[in-house]
């Protein structure tokens, strides 16, 4: 098990060290704080969202990591109804 997380882990450090642009917006994964600062709401709203299982989010680890793709998808599927 512990193999499979180093492996992942050096997976999503490839992915992100392979955009040309390290800005958080061309970012294949975004943690925590990159996420919450582009849904704009607070890390405590994100952790209960990822809690109730509202949102898309992988854990590699302790680490929540989350697809701007996956969460713009997301947020087109859930427009009109109320996310708490």
């Amino acid at each position: 098990m512990r193999v499979l997380r180093i492996i992942l882990s050096c997976f999503v450090c490839n992915l992100q060290l392979e955009d040309d642009d390290m800005n958080p917006e061309n970012a294949s994964l975004w943690d925590i704080p990159e996420t919450a600062s582009y849904l704009k709401i607070s890390r405590d709203t994100l952790y209960r969202w990822i809690k109730t299982k509202q949102m898309p989010a992988l854990r590699v680890g302790k680490k929540w990591l989350f697809s701007k793709a996956d969460i713009d998808s997301w947020l087109h599927t859930a427009k009109g109804t109320e996310v708490r």
